[in-house]
């Protein structure tokens, strides 16, 4: 690209991204990662001030690899923001935080969730002409592509998830 077919606003004298590949347009807002007034994922609708969204899974975000920072990498993927990032102690992508912004603009509540995962590089969701918005993520140093959108299993093996619910008493039957 020439940097003739992006626009950059100045926002905020306080607010700005500090890894590039976190910033993404989703349902008309931007989202992005910022150290300005502690590390924070940020959304910005256009008007006023960017907003912290990140406060209810602080931990995770402040357990970023400090120096890995600028190599988050993000993508906007059925209605969710995820976003890819070193933990501490790790110099490779290998936790991906998400939020679910249908839920969040539903109920308005976030609804935040964590995945770990193999090293990725990189992540993108394919939408060309023939695609059906496929995820895909990478990893330079294994040399492989991964779809993680399909399946049950990671090469024969069983992918182990738990899942936690809102405790509700329905009494004894």
């Amino acid at each position: 690209t020439t940097g003739n077919e992006y626009t950059i606003d100045f926002i905020s004298p306080i607010i700005g991204c500090i890894a590039r590949r976190s910033l993404l347009n989703a349902e008309n807002v931007h989202i992005f990662l910022s150290r300005s007034m502690g590390l924070k994922v940020y959304t910005y609708n256009g008007s006023g001030l960017p907003q912290p969204i990140s406060d209810s899974v602080q931990p995770d975000v402040e357990a970023m690899a400090t120096g890995q920072i600028p190599n988050a990498c993000a993508v906007y993927y059925r209605r969710s923001y995820l976003l890819c990032y070193a933990n501490t102690g790790s110099s490779s992508n290998d936790r991906i935080l998400g939020i679910d912004l249908y839920w969040t603009e539903r109920k308005s509540k976030q609804q935040w969730f964590r995945w770990l995962t193999q090293t990725f590089d990189w992540m993108v969701v394919w939408t060309g002409e023939n695609d059906a918005g496929e995820l895909y993520a990478g990893s330079v140093s294994a040399g492989q592509v991964w779809r993680l959108d399909q399946g049950t299993d990671d090469d024969g093996t069983n992918i182990t998830f738990k899942i936690w619910s809102k405790y509700q008493d329905l009494g004894v039957p």
